[in-house]
């Protein structure tokens, strides 16, 4: 099954998330023939561990990966019509402290995660941002400065379980183990706060 020409060849060294978001989009033209209701895929791209850059440039080079293998994948769902019903959620499997450790920083609690697609509400930042980077009791940054996230892993799946149509039932069981511990609407997002 081909994809449209959205997917260059890789140019980037060490490009392995444009192969895969190509092979995840073949996957998703041959839905009707698959009979699949909803599809998810699982991608990855390692190296952003770099304790030793001094001058971000590993990191701006693999954020220009995620950024081409991002646009790409993009088209090609815009392509097949499928856009409006796609959301892509990128996360990292760490945070990093706001403080230094040798040349970077080390690995903390908090993390940035952000959601595109057709039907996402775009231009918001949703959870709390500190007021303050002080080191206290009452706050949300600890020693070393780790952050303590405001929102919980469940509360973006929260949103994205709604979104494709996981009763509420099964969130707060099976889905979502920890649902009961968190908000609806304030810790724990709603399909109405983060897709049109």
């Amino acid at each position: 099954m081909s994809t449209t020409n959205a997917f260059a060849p890789v140019v980037e060294d060490g490009d392995t998330l444009s192969p895969q978001f190509k092979q995840a989009s073949k996957l998703i033209k041959l839905r009707t023939t698959l009979q699949t209701e909803s599809d998810f895929f699982f991608t990855e791209l390692g190296g952003f561990d770099t304790h030793n850059d001094e001058d971000g440039e590993e990191l701006s080079e693999r954020l220009t990966i995620v950024d081409g293998a991002l646009a790409s994948l993009q088209s090609e769902l815009k392509a097949q019509g499928v856009w409006g019903s796609t959301a892509v959620v990128v996360v990292s499997d760490f945070g990093r402290t706001l403080t230094p450790n040798a040349r970077g920083t080390d690995h903390g609690w908090g993390g940035n995660t952000f959601v595109i697609g057709g039907a996402v509400k775009g231009g918001q930042m949703l959870g709390s941002f500190p007021s303050t980077f002080e080191e206290t009791d009452a706050g949300y940054v600890m020693s070393k400065g780790r952050m303590i996230p405001t929102t919980p892993w469940e509360g973006l799946w929260h949103a994205i379980g709604q979104w494709v149509g996981v009763s509420e039932a099964n969130l707060k069981g099976p889905v979502l183990p920890n649902h009961g511990r968190f908000a609806v609407g304030s810790t724990l997002l709603t399909a109405a706060q983060l897709f049109e």
